[in-house]
């Protein structure tokens, strides 16, 4: 019978270098250090100086100084199959602070003695817990502090709470006068697109929100606590117990050697701010198939009953309408198939692809609309006897100084294997 302990004593001790791991910086996080890591650190919130609106407009190249995010990291809409027009971008420098749970000891003991927190244990640890006073510092958010472009570059352990902060304005929100006035005919939806892992959000010190999962999006409609015409502060507390935990985290760890990834908390993907209306579309899914239908899968946010989606397909090249149909919305959901006269099909030799535009109307008026772009593509029998090599566009690597949040699409073009 095998003797495991003896087993395991017998093993060869691991030989750790004394050596610090040496960073490793890449053409794009090298331009995001040099030039949101120093120069722009001013840049974190939303003043209201007319300077401000000057060096916004030099830096973000949009004439009225008043859209499309703070830094040029990850500045393009997170969901272009959802594009609205009323989006800001949050991503950019906002205040960090790192607070132990409990107090007292120091932190070598405090983590041995730690009771592991469950979930909903958690959870009430992140809505309950007090918003600082103080912060450590400024963190570029969407990197995780465990990252070097950051700006921070510091482990957080299960036994700490994670918590960023900053202030918006509302001549960041973008729009006229009207779209911005938010209340009964517009809302205000609060998008974070990965937060790792257990999360509380609050709007002006008020609760707004929490959210379980490290890898999924998630919304917060935060109408009900802000003003239009006064700036509102954002906190978000984030709890992660890392490899002490049982969630999905791939192969992080805290103490990161061989295989293992370095371990990275709180946000890791791009927060945004979009003005929709009382009813609107919160998902669209399309899908064409080789006789011309195309099928629509939507969720629509609001109660409103006599609500209708119009669903317009356009070839892109002469801009020809292919389909033109609209189709009852009443229910929150939305299952139907239309048919269109688009004739050219998707191949890999031929990428080609359709123009959609999705309505949504209440009585006679424009609610929202969004594009998006589809394919018409082959049944999948007659696809499969055409053998295809696909070249993956994201090997399975950490590029070291971002980790897992690509600054931008470039990234991914560059890093094809």
């Amino acid at each position: 019978m095998l003797d495991v302990k003896r087993v395991l004593k017998a093993a060869p001790t691991k030989m750790r270098s004394r050596e610090p791991l040496r960073q490793l910086w890449t053409p794009w996080g090298e331009k995001i250090r040099d030039e949101w890591l120093s120069s722009h650190a001013g840049n974190k919130a939303f003043p209201g100086d007319e300077s401000f609106h000057s060096t916004f407009r030099m830096t973000q190249g949009d004439g009225d100084g008043s859209r499309r995010g703070r830094t040029p990291v990850l500045n393009e809409h997170p969901r272009p199959t959802m594009v609205r027009d009323n989006f800001t971008m949050l991503n950019g420098l906002w205040d960090y602070a790192i607070v132990p749970i409990s107090s007292g000891g120091d932190a070598a003991a405090r983590r041995k003695s730690l009771h592991r927190l469950t979930r909903d244990e958690a959870v009430r640890a992140v809505k309950e817990a007090a918003i600082p006073e103080t912060y450590d510092g400024e963190i570029l958010v969407p990197f995780s502090p465990e990252s070097a472009l950051s700006g921070v570059h510091q482990t957080i352990y299960p036994d700490d709470l994670l918590w960023y902060r900053t202030t918006v304005h509302p001549v960041s929100l973008g729009g006229d006068a009207r779209i911005r006035q938010i209340g009964d005919a517009n809302r205000l939806i609060l998008h974070f697109e990965a937060v790792d892992y257990i999360c509380a959000c609050f709007i002006n010190g008020q609760y707004a929100g929490a959210h379980i999962g490290g890898y999924l999006p998630f919304d917060v409609d935060i109408s009900a606590f802000v003003d239009s015409d006064d700036a509102f502060e954002i906190a978000l507390c984030v709890y992660d117990p890392n490899d002490s935990g049982t969630q999905p985290r791939g192969k992080q760890k805290i103490e990161r050697e061989g295989i293992w990834y370095t371990a990275q908390s709180g946000i890791w993907q791009s927060v945004w701010l979009e003005i929709v209306p009382e009813a609107y579309l919160r998902t669209l899914t399309l899908k064409g198939a080789s006789d011309g239908k195309l099928f629509v899968r939507a969720e629509i946010g609001g109660d409103k009953p006599n609500a209708r989606l119009r669903v317009t397909v356009s070839d892109p090249h002469d801009d020809t309408v292919v389909a033109d149909e609209t189709i009852p919305a009443g229910t929150r959901k939305v299952r139907a198939e239309i048919e269109t006269r688009a004739e050219r099909l998707w191949s890999p030799d031929d990428p080609y692809l359709y123009d959609v535009t999705a309505t949504l109307l209440v009585g006679q008026a424009v609610k929202t609309s969004v594009k998006q772009v589809s394919r018409v593509s082959e049944p999948a029998a007659q696809a499969s006897l055409k053998p295809v090599v696909r070249q993956s566009v994201e090997p399975a690597v950490q590029v070291p100084e971002e980790q897992a949040t690509r600054p931008s699409g470039e990234t991914s073009e560059t890093s094809g294997g």
